[in-house]
């Protein structure tokens, strides 16, 4: 967005999500460790900890989640994208204090756990709240679970299962908005692209074939050339018959597909459900006239 957008109209949106986000956190007696970037580092337990952070700080990431519908409706108005949130949630041990120089310092905290919600987080898409076991454990009684999900982490041998939280009840009952099912709209005629593997900030100068042959408004479902890693994150070139390439539409991931009755691969190619994480106007209006062209 920083990319297509004017500085001072990027500089508006982040001051304006930050702050309703930062006023959602503190509400809820987080603490802000630091922006990076667009996201936001908190934690709950210090300086002072309490028998409920970890239920505070599910409560709070719902409560987040909830004030990006409103700013997504103000975004709307001003004729502006629409913004996209994941948040990530573990519970563990964390050195806290003020940490620096004596020109320089701040209150933060630093350890593992720290870098375990940082993983957590980067397997989330917009819309989601991922906690860890740990977290989950401690709030199991009051959770509103719709999904689990395995994954792997670099350096633990086994995989942990990540869990979906839709709501809380208990002191701080809230809940994330109901959300209408997506309609699964089939193209008359597969959408080609090319897609990279991502790891981290690195994109793969290796590229593999696709056909987009289904869409929703947020996700898609392809085939491709060769399997890619569940969860991971991927920048396609969509290339329509006759039209310009259009590039840098990022998605992530979400599932291998085997519908009741049907193989797993058409054509001996893997069927994927990417979730659509980041999609520029251009494409957007491109995705926009395959939906219609069917409906």
């Amino acid at each position: 967005m920083s990319a297509r957008l004017p500085p001072h109209g990027v500089i508006d949106i982040l001051n304006r999500y930050l702050e309703r986000m930062v006023d959602t956190v503190q509400h809820y007696r987080g603490t802000i460790d630091e922006f990076q970037g667009d996201g936001i580092l908190a934690f709950f337990g210090a300086p002072l900890a309490a028998e409920d952070d970890q239920q505070r700080a599910v409560a709070c990431a719902i409560a987040m989640q909830n004030a990006l519908v409103e700013i997504n409706a103000e975004q709307q108005q001003l004729g502006l994208p629409a913004l996209n949130m994941g948040i990530g949630i573990n519970t563990g041990q964390a050195i806290v204090g003020n940490i620096g120089s004596e020109k320089h310092a701040k209150y933060s905290a630093v350890g593992s756990a720290i870098n375990e919600a940082f993983h957590i987080e980067s397997y989330t898409i917009g819309g989601q709240i991922l906690i860890s076991p740990s977290t989950y454990e401690g709030v199991r009684e009051l959770a509103e679970v719709q999904s689990t999900q395995e994954v792997q982490f670099k350096g633990p041998k086994h995989p942990i299962t990540l869990h979906d939280i839709a709501g809380i009840g208990g002191q701080y009952a809230i809940a994330l908005p109901i959300k209408t099912p997506e309609t699964i709209v089939p193209l008359a005629t597969p959408l080609p692209f090319q897609c990279f593997s991502i790891d981290g900030k690195t994109v793969s100068d290796r590229a593999i074939t696709g056909q987009i042959t289904h869409l929703t408004d947020t996700s898609a479902e392809a085939v491709i050339a060769s399997p890619v890693a569940l969860h991971s994150n991927l920048m396609l070139r969509l290339r329509p018959t006759d039209e310009p390439e259009i590039s840098e539409v990022y998605a992530k991931v979400i599932s291998y597909l085997e519908p009741p009755g049907e193989p797993v691969s058409q054509d001996g190619q893997p069927r994927i459900r990417l979730g659509l994480t980041s999609v520029p106007d251009t494409a957007q209006r491109l995705l926009d006239r395959q939906r219609t062209a069917v409906s």
